[in-house]
């Protein structure tokens, strides 16, 4: 577990907004053989200028074998990226043309899966997002957007967000 129940992960930045990017890469194999996942059984929260600013602020979560937000959970945050697939930095966060690269192996199943009971958030004046990009996607939960989601489910792809809407290759 990255947040067990009862627990809480607060980001805090600027307040013009920020990216965050939480590469998360778990020793060790399952069951399968497969990377180990991790699960989120707390709340995530990412906020504007101090611990009692507004929400806002994008925090995105990669880890290659699997994430799984749990029942009873909550993400409150201005913008949210949820993946197994790795995703290329080269030359800095966004490539090019602004896009996310999302980059997973061949033949990966790993899943992003929102338990029933899950909350996700993401309710900041319009440009608010939620991309979930993994080969498999389970949406159990409740999912709140200002803006736009997208559930990809795909080894490898590119978006765009502009103003909470997605470009998708």
């Amino acid at each position: 577990n990255i947040l067990d129940n009862g627990t809480s992960l607060n980001f805090i930045g600027p307040l013009t907004g920020y990216t965050v990017l939480n590469r998360i890469l778990p020793t060790g194999v399952n069951n399968a053989g497969d990377p180990r996942g991790i699960a989120f059984l707390g709340n995530v929260t990412s906020r504007l200028g101090d611990n009692t600013g507004p929400i806002g602020g994008n925090v995105w979560f990669y880890s290659p074998g699997g994430i799984l937000v749990g029942a009873g959970s909550t993400f409150d945050v201005g913008g949210l990226v949820l993946t197994t697939n790795d995703i290329d930095t080269t030359g800095g966060l966004f490539g090019g043309s602004g896009e996310i690269r999302f980059r997973g192996t061949s033949g990966n199943s790993a899943a992003v899966v929102i338990d029933n009971g899950a909350t996700i958030n993401a309710l900041n004046n319009g440009s608010s997002y939620v991309a979930m990009v993994a080969p498999r996607i389970e949406q159990g939960g409740t999912v709140s957007v200002d803006g736009s989601a997208a559930y990809v489910a795909a080894e490898q792809a590119d978006l765009t967000i502009n103003n909470g809407l997605f470009d998708i290759t």
